[in-house]
């Protein structure tokens, strides 16, 4: 499996009348580097459940948990208010622009059944790959959570994963990948998995490697891809009215 090698933070406005929910999410992008690319989404107001999925951004060079938690608690008692005003999720979805950094570098994890450590059953989890781990610490994205809340007059945020140095995906792609043989993907290039009649996979676990980007247009082009080999069904029936 693979990742955008992203992390996701987030700046949000302090004026109580602040309100970025009427945009269309994802309305533009930077790419700050080149191999570097953020874009800004937004929730709509009825997002604030979101709000408890972040904390003030946190010191991502701490190397480990007690100390970034240790860094976020001094943070806190550096500017109680702001930090108040973080702990309230009332409002938080029409103040906040949350930005999701995301870079070119060659990122894997691998997908495993977990053993439930309460109750019986699996849960899906992930685990290291064989190659480079996902990032949890990007200090781009830091850079560019600051600045946004000092455009908008606020105060940036970060992941709450962030504390435990877990790195956070909008993106999970990979695991089913194009390939020429079942020895090297599960789906050739029409996305027709290997061993079943009439089974197409059309969403991101076919994509060999990582964009870098938002994958959406690019999985929207896969799925074209594979429809414009299927014969369309009143073409056949009117072979077949010939051929009768």
């Amino acid at each position: 499996m693979r990742t955008n090698n992203e992390t996701i933070s987030a700046a949000t406005a302090l004026a109580p009348g602040a309100d970025y929910s009427t945009d269309v999410s994802i309305t533009a992008s930077i790419f700050p580097d080149e191999r570097s690319h953020i874009e800004n989404n937004s929730y709509g107001a009825g997002g604030d459940g979101n709000a408890f999925l972040f904390v003030p951004l946190i010191d991502g060079t701490a190397r480990s948990t007690a100390a970034r938690v240790a860094k976020l608690l001094a943070a806190y008692l550096r500017h109680p208010l702001t930090g108040l005003r973080a702990l309230n999720p009332i409002g938080w979805s029409r103040r906040t622009i949350v930005l999701t950094t995301m870079q070119t570098a060659e990122t894997s994890l691998t997908l495993r059944l977990r053993r439930r450590r309460l109750g019986r059953g699996s849960v899906m989890d992930t685990a290291l790959g064989a190659g480079t781990p996902p990032s949890s610490f990007l200090p781009l994205a830091q850079e560019a959570a600051r600045m946004a809340a000092t455009r908008m007059g606020g105060y940036a945020q970060s992941s709450i994963l962030d504390l435990r140095g877990v790195p956070t995906t909008a993106h999970f792609i990979g695991g089913a990948v194009i390939g020429a043989d079942p020895s090297s993907g599960v789906v050739d290039d029409r996305l027709r998995a290997f061993g079943y009649e009439n089974l197409l996979i059309c969403d991101g676990s076919v994509m060999p490697t990582n964009p870098g980007v938002n994958p959406s247009l690019t999985i929207t082009a896969l799925a074209e891809h594979a429809m414009s080999h299927i014969p369309a069904r009143l073409t056949r029936r009117r072979e077949n009215d010939v051929s009768e």
